[in-house]
């Protein structure tokens, strides 16, 4: 039987003098291959994305 475990943290920090949401997501499941992250940056005034990068099944993308 699999199973996912799903957790996310966000918090506003200010950056370059701007401020922005970075998120920072994880999957986990019952098999270690298919964790996942995701960690994200966005500019707080129009949700646009700043840095994006992922980890999934070991390898990283950014």
């Amino acid at each position: 039987m699999g199973y996912w475990l799903w957790l996310r943290d966000t918090k506003v920090e200010t950056r370059a003098g701007q401020q922005v949401l970075v998120t920072s997501q994880h999957w986990y499941g019952s098999d270690s291959t298919s964790y996942r992250m995701v960690y994200l940056v966005n500019r707080m005034s129009d949700f646009a994305p700043i840095y994006h990068a992922e980890n999934v099944a070991g390898k990283n993308r950014a």
